[in-house]
């Protein structure tokens, strides 16, 4: 025969850190029968089974898009204007709960019009950028458990510039794509992966910034 159960766990389990992580439930699930004499002077028999289920970690990603930031000094006008350049800033975060992270990256496509210009913290960054295609890849590496909950997030700023054409007039231009932030759970072996939309001038992130502020003028 076969007995199928379900068991809920807490929602909210504390974030791990360098020296606690690698959670793991565990349960002993044991049957008996009431209809199954036990023999006098003997111990009943009771079958048990012990299951160990490993928790995987979550991850997370903020992108942010500032015009005034206080890392990266930008210029250009605001509102962009048809044809002249206008810098930004791109801020990536990835934060990671329970248990370390492996071969953890950051990759995005440059969109067509927007530039990168080199400026980027951290300078040592491990950073691969395909002129070709406009692939931007963040190799991170290892991310330990605990990381943006009880230590600071990782975090990778860097800077690209706009020279915005007549068919954007009264449109946002955009500063990078569809970003996706993903590694492998060091304790699990499981392949995690998230996603943040793509960024454009219209910065909601920088309150020094009207609403209008992202459009483009002629």
């Amino acid at each position: 025969g076969k007995i199928v159960f379900g068991i809920n766990i807490a929602r909210d389990i504390p974030p791990g850190t360098p020296n606690k992580k690698d959670i793991v439930i565990s349960g002993i699930a044991k049957i008996d029968s009431p209809d199954i004499p036990t023999p006098v002077e003997s111990n009943k028999i009771i079958a048990s089974n012990t299951v160990n289920i490993g928790i995987k970690t979550k991850i997370g990603l903020t992108v942010g898009g500032f015009y005034n930031d206080s890392m990266i000094k930008n210029s250009g006008p605001v509102p962009p204007i048809v044809g002249q350049e206008t810098s930004y800033t791109i801020h990536w975060k990835v934060f990671n709960m329970y248990n370390d992270l492996k071969d953890a990256r950051v990759e995005a496509v440059i969109p067509t019009g927007a530039i990168m210009t080199g400026s980027k913290i951290p300078i040592d960054a491990n950073l691969i950028y395909n002129e070709r295609n406009n692939n931007l890849v963040w190799n991170i590496g290892n991310v330990p458990a605990g990381t943006g909950f009880t230590s600071p997030p990782k975090e990778f700023i860097f800077q690209v510039k706009i020279r915005p054409g007549t068919d954007q007039i009264g449109k946002s231009a955009g500063l990078v794509g569809l970003v996706t932030f993903s590694g492998k759970d060091a304790f699990t072996n499981i392949n995690l992966s998230v996603n943040s939309p793509a960024k454009t001038t219209e910065l909601k992130e920088d309150a020094s910034l009207s609403p209008s502020a992202g459009w483009v003028v002629p």
